[in-house]
Formats: structure tokens, sequence, C-alpha cells
């Protein structure tokens, strides 16, 4: 089933030498300005987490593909995380590398993403939560198709110690 694959890029299940990227792209500034998560996480952490995915969505809940281009090379990586199989739904999240942003890989990743999830697995929704000053996300997931459906007033705190406003979007099958 894997790698899917597009016009310049493919998406595939992560390696055991993605283990410096994901590290980075997790425990990176910017991921915890736009609350990825709150905690750091360890080199070792990664590498075992790589070592004993199952890759099985139902089992885990979630779902990591690295971003490449045809040479090879890593741009970033999307996943699914809170799959839910009843209700047909998860949430998607992107990161892609500096240098490979503004060149359309994002775009080309998410309409990957949304054609494996909605005709291969026949999901019914995805979904994601973008903090209202990310004009760049708002923009990218717009333009794959996700609508606006909701704010969190004041739902995270950034950088600055203020308050922002959390917008939710999902697309439909």
């Amino acid at each position: 089933m894997f790698p899917l694959q597009g016009n310049k890029i493919y998406l595939r299940l992560p390696h055991e030498n993605d283990a410096d990227l994901i590290f980075a792209w997790e425990n990176a500034q910017s991921a915890v300005e736009i609350n990825l998560h709150k905690e750091a996480v360890s080199k070792t952490e990664v590498e075992e987490w790589i070592k004993t995915r199952h890759y099985d969505l139902d089992l885990e809940k979630e779902l990591r593909l690295m971003i490449c281009m045809k040479d090879n090379s890593v741009a970033g990586s999307v996943d699914l995380f809170e799959f839910d199989r009843e209700n047909r739904r998860a949430g998607v999240g992107i990161i892609i590398e500096e240098n490979f942003r503004t060149k359309g890989i994002a775009t080309e990743s998410l309409f990957l993403l949304k054609d494996y999830c909605f005709k291969k697995i026949k999901m019914n929704s995805l979904w994601c939560n973008i903090s209202a000053v990310n004009a760049a996300s708002i923009n990218l997931f717009e333009k794959c198709g996700f609508e606006l459906s909701g704010v969190k007033k004041k739902w995270n705190v950034n950088a600055e110690s203020e308050f922002v406003d959390e917008l939710f979007f999902q697309c439909f099958a």
C-alpha cells in the first residue's frame, strides 16, 4: 500500500534512519509554539517508536508518513492521529522542512493523504486544529478543501504568554 506516489513526492513509512529528523521536528521550538506537544521527546524514544510501529491504524490510532522527493530526500512528514474507525475520522498534522516550503509539497502531500483516507480506507472526515495566527497552515488546509468548523477562543498560550485562538477545520469525503 505504501509508498503513495504523487507527481513531485511520495509518502512512505518511517525508516530507522529518519530518527534524527523526527527527533528535531518533535523538539523544535516552532513545534512547541504551535502546540504540537508540551514535553520534549528523547532520541531514544523516537528510535523506539520507529522500531515498534505496526503501522496498524486500528491498533495504534496513528500513522506517520515521511514526505519524500523523487530523489529520496525527506521534505517533511504528514500524520494521522486520534484515528476513530467507528466514526471514520482522524486528525491530520503536517510539518515541512524550511527549505522545502512554498514549493507545493505540503499541498500535494495532503491531497495524497486525503485520497488514501477517503478512497482506500473509506474514512468520512479529516480534521485539524490550527493556531489562529498560523496563516500559512490556514491557507494550506483551506486550499486542500478543509473548512473552518469552529473557534476555541483564547485556547493556547504562545511564546509571548498571550492567549491565542485555535481554529478547528474539517474536510469530508
